[in-house]
């Protein structure tokens, strides 16, 4: 009918500020995307070395909480990051804000998010991860969130992934038939 239907509006990434948690390989390849796009990034890395080169930030995570437009994860799933984004860091980000996670699902305790997001104190979150893998049960809490995005695993997979990922599989079957130990890849 040619009117504006708010539900497809979005927000512009251009003047937000978007708070990295782990700037590592990942992590600063997405800080360097959202500089292009104008936005100010704030860093948190428990590896502080690790960030460099990149108009980043850096941060404790209390205030990356508090002053981001959006948290982007990029941290692996170990004993210390389990629940690293639970009931307390939430409570400490913008009602307005939105989380990001493409890193591992138990990195955020998903029971806190959906609360979160069912109480409003939240505007909304991107999971390309969850706390089980997908396919994700029909009664699943996180399909009923509100102000929700979600896919199922897939934020790699790509043409040239798949490619990618294929090389380095039968580059290890290669060493491992050779008596080589496969290289971390």
């Amino acid at each position: 009918s040619g009117g504006n239907n708010r539900d497809l509006v979005g927000n512009e990434l251009f003047g937000k500020t978007l708070g990295v948690i782990g700037c590592g390989h990942i992590g600063l390849q997405v800080a360097r995307l959202a500089n292009a796009f104008g936005c100010h990034v704030l860093g948190f890395e428990h590896h502080a070395q690790r960030i460099g080169g990149v108009a980043i930030e850096q941060v404790e995570l209390d205030e990356l909480l508090g002053r981001s437009d959006i948290v982007s994860l990029h941290l692996p799933l170990t004993t210390e990051t389990r629940g690293f984004i639970g009931r307390e860091q939430l409570a400490r980000m913008k009602h307005s804000g939105i989380l990001i996670n493409a890193a591992r699902g138990p990195v955020v305790d998903q029971s806190a998010l959906i609360e979160a997001l069912d109480q409003n104190r939240l505007a909304g979150a991107g999971l390309d991860v969850f706390d089980i893998e997908p396919p994700l049960p029909a009664d699943h809490p996180i399909l009923k969130a509100p102000n929700t995005v979600l896919v199922p695993h897939i934020g790699f997979e790509t043409f040239e992934a798949i490619s990618a990922k294929a090389d380095i599989a039968l580059r290890h079957l290669e060493d491992f038939l050779s008596g080589r130990g496969p290289a971390s890849s």
